[in-house]
This record gives C-alpha cells, structure tokens and sequence, in this order.
C-alpha cells in the first residue's frame, strides 16, 4: 500500500517504470476518510503522450512494465494506492 501526504518526500511518486523484474504492475486506488486534492495518475504512451487519469476510490488501471508512470503531488488530505506487481510464466 502506498500512502500519498501533502509532506516533502511523501506527496508523489515521480515518472519511472515498474522495473527489469516484473512483467506489470496493477494499482487500485484505495478508500480514505481524508479526502484529497490533486494525486492523478500520469501515464506516458510509446509515442511519448501523456494521459491523465484522476483515480477516484475503486478505480484500478494495468499497465505493462515498459510504461511510465508518475503519481501525481496531491495538495492535501491522504489518497492510498494499492500496487500488485506482477511476474509472468512463460
């Protein structure tokens, strides 16, 4: 689980990708009794376009391990996500 504050260090998560071991990530953003300002999730295409998605509580999005992505700063309140990664059989 991860947990989004309006602190330095604990606002946002900046652009990356999941990493060399895993085949995928799933992130189902997360009830919170702090509602929260700001926090969308941006996602960058193979041909570099940005999309932004604004992930209310029950949201979920899949993405394959070649993907960036960033978690968004929030300005206040508390979101929380949960992140599964994911490893393939072949």
């Amino acid at each position: 689980v991860t947990r989004y504050r309006p602190r330095p260090d604990e606002s946002e998560l900046k652009r990356h990708i999941d990493g060399a071991n895993v085949d995928g990530s799933v992130i189902l953003a997360l009830p919170t009794d702090e509602p929260f300002e700001g926090g969308a999730l941006r996602v960058w295409d193979s041909k570099s376009t940005l999309h932004e998605y604004a992930m209310a509580p029950g949201d979920c999005i899949f993405l394959d391990t070649r993907v960036w992505h960033q978690g968004c700063a929030i300005s206040s309140g508390a979101r929380y996500a949960l992140v599964l990664f994911l490893k393939l059989d072949k």
